[in-house]
């Protein structure tokens, strides 16, 4: 069994590095390395060996945007950007490619996995070889160690088994004895401003859009997603398109009986911002203790640029956060909060003053919102660092933003899928918004409006709108209702290997939802039980229903 194998490798390779290695009963490895100057580097090999080539994998990545797939021989990158690929690493290497934090390997009908069951310091990750190699690393960057410190390493499991979800759901148990999932009283339905109005959104558009949401009872919150802050850091200084504030715009929202949401990118300030004019000292260095853009170490990010990151080990920088979050919590009375940019708080080649690790630096920053705003409060991650966030969110996005088109639609279904195991487990899956009208530049076909909506209800976690609410139909409304009314019925997900046939079970339902899903550019005919009818339209389909290229059928059987 390629598990026995494994652990014979694993035993080897620690007694070649001199790492000594405790396991637990539930067989998880925790690994401790005594610092020698003579022999240390920043990345602990914990496991060299070799599989065959055409070794079928799944590998996780650091951050949301990156998953991969494929053999040894041959990697496929699912994600649009992957950690090891620029414009996420300026130095790519060619001998490898490298996953994060688990690892799937199939070998006919069995699954083995290899994963990192907690991130409290440092992080792990893969090296995938073309020629089958396997290395298993840890990666303690961020912090200097003298000789004779002692490092006590993450905890670390290989598993296997025939049922790949059962092993997954094995998996999600042991991660959270490390990292109990936060407890949320509610599963948010909101407008986010990101999708019509992208950083160019105004006041007006929010009150617009909150008052049209006052016909529609399904909506929860109202979410400003940028553009309110003069720049990124100073978020309490106000742009020129909320020259009012946002005081006026969270009294708008609940005039409609609805909740204020915020955007916030708590780890990032521009070079524009008070924070680098006056407080540089509140900054992240290289390892020379210079002060640099994060886009000198990896993507510099998407606007107001450049961008500094926050050195959470400075209690001036933790209060500074815990003032600004209070603030949107006891003043503007704001519940709701989504996280961005989080990415750029745990990312490589920085150091802290403080001498703590980047994932500890990410882990402090979070853990001092939390503290400013309470425990009824939902804290959303975006663009985060996956398993640096374990324990400390609400939500969690798993997949790329949406964009009106066939290839996003599907790589973010693709993406969803493969993190469909971590919904209820590790926090509630957030796979982002639902748009179904078009936007200037953007036009949304039938068929991915299917497979949007298929996706939405099998990740069975939030929903979110990002339509202009003005744009919808009395239909569309109806549709929407439906889709937040059913995704929140969700109980069980099964599903084939190639993510084409869903069976979705519900909660105090008697019927339950079929989804088909056709990745080719040729028909299929779908065999449909008695008493179904079509999602969309609650119009009955027949025995047989042909199925375009590239389209989604989703079917609710009686």
């Amino acid at each position: 069994m390629l598990k026995d194998s494994l652990e014979a490798a694993l035993d080897s390779t620690l007694k070649v590095s001199d790492i000594a290695y405790v396991k637990n009963q539930a067989d998880e490895y925790t690994f401790r390395k005594v610092v020698t100057t003579s022999r240390f580097t920043s990345v602990l090999i914990l496991l060299d060996t070799k599989l065959n080539p055409d070794t079928v994998f799944f590998g996780e990545g650091f951050q949301m945007l990156s998953q991969m797939t494929g053999t040894f021989a041959n990697p496929v990158n699912i994600g649009r950007c992957m950690d090891d690929l620029s414009p996420y690493s300026h130095y790519p290497v060619e001998d490898y490619r490298t996953v994060y934090n688990m690892l799937l390997l199939k070998k006919e009908s069995m699954w083995t996995l290899l994963g990192f069951t907690s991130c409290n310091k440092y992080t792990g990750f893969f090296r995938i070889f073309n020629d089958g190699t396997l290395h298993v690393c840890m990666s303690l960057e961020g912090q200097l160690f003298n000789s004779g410190d002692i490092i006590n390493t993450e905890t670390f499991v290989i598993m296997e088994g025939t049922d790949k979800q059962q092993l997954l759901e094995k998996f999600a148990k042991l991660i959270t004895k490390h990292h109990p999932p936060l407890k949320i009283k509610e599963r948010p339905c909101t407008w986010c401003s990101w999708y019509a109005y992208y950083d160019h959104v105004r006041d007006s558009d929010i009150i617009e859009n909150a008052d049209k949401s006052g016909e529609l009872d399904f909506i929860d919150y109202i979410q400003i997603d940028d553009g309110y802050e003069s720049h990124m850091g100073d978020w309490l200084e106000y742009s020129d398109s909320f020259s009012k504030g946002l005081d006026d715009c969270i009294a708008k929202i609940a005039e409609k009986g609805k909740r204020p949401s915020i955007w916030v990118a708590p780890f990032i300030v521009s070079g524009e911002s008070d924070i680098v004019k006056n407080h540089s000292d509140w900054l992240a260095t290289d390892m020379d203790g210079n002060l640099i853009p994060a886009g000198y170490l990896t993507y510099g990010g998407w606007r107001d640029l450049p961008w500094y990151v926050l050195d959470f080990s400075n209690d001036e920088v933790v209060n500074h956060i815990h003032n600004i979050f209070n603030f949107f919590v006891k003043k503007l009375r704001i519940r709701y909060f989504k996280l961005d940019a989080c990415y750029w708080g745990a990312i490589k080649g920085y150091l802290f003053r403080g001498n703590i690790s980047r994932i500890e630096n990410y882990r402090r920053g979070i853990k001092a919102i939390l503290d400013a705003i309470g425990d009824d409060a939902i804290l959303s991650g975006c663009n985060a660092p996956i398993w640096p966030s374990l324990g400390l969110f609400h939500t969690m996005r798993i997949s790329d933003d949406t964009e009106r088109n066939h290839y996003r639609t599907a790589q973010k279904a693709k993406e969803t899928f493969n993190r469909l195991w971590m919904n209820n487990h590790l926090w509630i899956n957030d796979p982002d918004a639902l748009c179904i009208k078009d936007l200037d530049g953007q036009h949304v076909e039938a068929n991915d409006v299917h497979l949007q909506i298929a996706t939405v209800l099998i990740c069975g976690g939030v929903v979110t709108v990002g339509d202009r609410l003005t744009d919808y139909s009395k239909e569309d409304q109806a549709l929407l209702r439906r889709i937040k009314d059913y995704t929140y019925y969700v109980k069980e997900v099964t599903a084939d290997e190639d993510y084409s046939t869903f069976t979705l079970n519900l909660k105090s339902r008697k019927e339950r939802i079929k989804i088909y899903i056709n990745w080719t550019e040729a028909n299929q005919t779908i065999l449909i039980g008695q008493n179904s009818v079509n999602f969309m339209n609650n119009e009955p389909l027949s025995s047989e229903y042909i199925l375009p290229p590239t389209d989604t059928l989703i079917v609710i059987e009686h």
